[in-house]
């Protein structure tokens, strides 16, 4: 007989728990894991309540609130130690409805990973204002352009895998939580080769408690996303090229015009934020050109922490003011040239039209100024230090770690 186990990770959900964990209960062939976080509200001590007088439901009560994933990946290592053969995750909040877990669990028959989908045809969201719909469509869309995965629902919590599926999965080294989690955990499904498939679900607003979705969260969700997506397409750019120095310079470059494409979003947005606000032509006197300094800088500074912490970390030094001051020179040397670009286009060879000023400023120089930028912190900025620049990952192998975190 197939074993079942579904397993929900608490913290503060004791209004939830019992209500929840009695309709799970419901199915008779189903055992139930509780996953605690030493919730102050006592959600614990009611799990341990209940498991006392039913033999079906299970309590794993950790230290501290640690995060959604490193609870279920504890729930998964218990399930796997106790020999279950389907392993569920859910909500304790009652947004997922226990009375369709015949739905994933028939899915799961033929199936090595079912997602419960509110995207798919057939699924409903209740009690949700447009915004949170938005948010979720958005994520699920934004992740399926950056990672390549053809599903609608991935960030959806309600899911089911076999245990031969999760054995596959490299657990060990999850690192990400919330949303990031399980768009992680699908990710390496596809990656290992899985066969995947959404089932509609009901999806219900909790009626009591408070969601413990954050700002931090979503941020969370939004870079790490961004960097698989970046470490995918480096590594594919990657591949074609033989030698593994020059593999590693394409893998190299691919981050740096990432960390500069993020750089330069933050450089017009900052810019345009500060020139209609507080920095306006009306407000202040030169205000654009201050904004457009203050918003330079701060592009300059995440730039030299991207590519510090990701592009060339297995080169940076330990001197972080001199790293600093370098990877300054270095940017305003690349924009220097392309001011010298535009200079020498209007002025010396007469091309003064609004187009030829572009051409030479935001296309000739601003990829003369990009390959200059590039090399100076390649073999100047982080060259000081004498290691070995980390290899390129194979196509393969990158195609079996996205999204491994970065």
């Amino acid at each position: 007989m197939n074993r079942t186990l579904v397993i929900i990770p608490t913290f503060n959900e004791r209004e939830n728990l019992e209500g929840v964990a009695s309709r799970v209960l419901v199915h008779p062939d189903v055992e139930l894991l509780i996953v605690d976080d030493n919730s102050p509200d006592g959600t614990g001590r009611l799990a341990d309540a209940l498991a006392n007088a039913e033999p079906r439901l299970h309590i794993l009560h950790r230290a501290g609130k640690t995060g959604l994933g490193t609870a279920y990946r504890d729930g998964f290592a218990w399930a796997l130690g106790a020999g279950f053969d389907t392993v569920v995750e859910m909500d304790g909040d009652g947004s997922h409805q226990p009375e369709e877990l015949d739905r994933l669990l028939c899915a799961a028959e033929t199936h090595d990973v079912v997602v419960g989908s509110r995207w798919v045809r057939g699924g409903i969201v209740t009690d949700w204002p447009w915004q949170r719909k938005l948010l979720s469509r958005a994520g699920s869309a934004y992740a399926r352009l950056a990672l390549g995965l053809p599903y609608r629902d991935i960030t959806g919590g309600y899911r089911a895998y076999s245990s031969q599926a999760l054995r596959r999965m490299d657990l060990d080294s999850l690192a990400s939580q919330g949303y990031c989690f399980q768009i992680d955990m699908l990710a390496r499904a596809r990656d290992a080769g899985l066969d995947i498939a959404e089932v509609p679900i009901t999806f219900v607003e909790r009626q009591h408690g408070t969601s413990k979705m954050s700002g931090a969260i979503v941020g969370e969700a939004i870079a790490n996303v961004t960097r698989w997506g970046v470490q995918r397409v480096a590594n594919r750019i990657a591949a074609p090229f033989g030698s593994e120095q020059l593999r590693v310079f394409a893998h190299q470059l691919a981050m740096f015009l990432a960390v500069g494409g993020v750089g330069f979003l933050i450089d017009v947005g900052v810019f345009n934020i500060l020139r209609i606000g507080v920095l306006s032509p009306a407000a202040v006197h030169g205000g654009p050109i201050i904004a457009k300094l203050i918003s330079t800088s701060i592009a300059i500074a995440a730039n030299w922490v991207g590519n510090r912490l990701w592009t060339f970390r297995s080169q940076r030094t330990e001197d972080i003011l001199r790293e600093g001051i370098e990877f300054a020179v270095a940017s305003v040397a690349g924009l220097a040239l392309s001011v010298v670009c535009l200079w020498v286009s209007h002025y010396v060879l007469g091309y003064r039209s609004l187009l030829a000023d572009n051409v030479s400023s935001n296309v000739i120089g601003l990829a003369l100024g990009t390959a200059l930028r590039f090399a100076l912190y390649r073999w100047w900025v982080f060259g000081h230090r004498a290691t070995r620049p980390q290899p390129a990952l194979s196509v393969d192998t990158a195609e079996r770690m996205t999204p491994t975190a970065p």
